[in-house]
């Protein structure tokens, strides 16, 4: 049975973009291969008509717009992964700037026991089972322990010993995807 221990970690804009990161990286990722696909198809779709019709001898003008449409997704393709890798920065930045909390800080305490553990900051406490948590992300600096999916509370590694950092493992579901 595990004794009840104590480990503090200090919240703030870095650790939430660490956990941002982890918990949307297959979401971004998803997206972006799936817009990939998707105008993958239109290119070659388009450069294959155009290809046709040149074939027919007929229409020029129409074939070389086909070509020069096909052209374009090919851009876009190569595009893509910049743009949705923008538009998950600036979600994350207009979330850390809309915090007035997390811009400025805070500390979480967690105290952990066999079937359950506490976490406290400042004004608010709360107690959970580890059975009832949605499971883990981790990195090499942090481990999120999330009561749900996109919630994560932030234990600093470098504030547990390697039992409690395994006994949490064991306890929770490994997230990573």
């Amino acid at each position: 049975m595990m004794d009840q221990n104590q480990v503090q970690t200090h919240v703030g804009p870095y650790v939430f973009s660490l956990f941002f990161k982890l918990n949307t990286r297959t979401v971004y990722r998803t997206l972006s291969r799936n817009l990939q696909v998707f105008f993958g198809g239109e290119a070659c779709l388009l450069i294959l008509l155009g290809i046709l019709i040149k074939n027919q001898g007929s229409i020029g003008w129409f074939a070389s717009v086909l070509f020069l449409g096909g052209f374009f997704f090919v851009l876009l393709i190569l595009f893509i992964p910049k743009a949705v890798k923008s538009v998950s920065q600036r979600t994350l930045n207009e979330e850390i700037d809309g915090n007035l909390r997390l811009k400025a800080g805070y500390t979480l305490t967690f105290s952990f026991s066999e079937d359950e553990f506490e976490v406290s900051a400042e004004n608010s406490w709360e107690r959970l089972k580890y059975a009832e948590c949605y499971g883990y992300l981790e990195d090499p600096e942090f481990l999120f322990i999330q009561p749900q999916k996109n919630y994560g509370y932030p234990l600093e590694k470098k504030n547990c010993d390697p039992d409690q950092l395994q006994f949490l493992k064991q306890k929770l579901v490994n997230r990573i995807r």
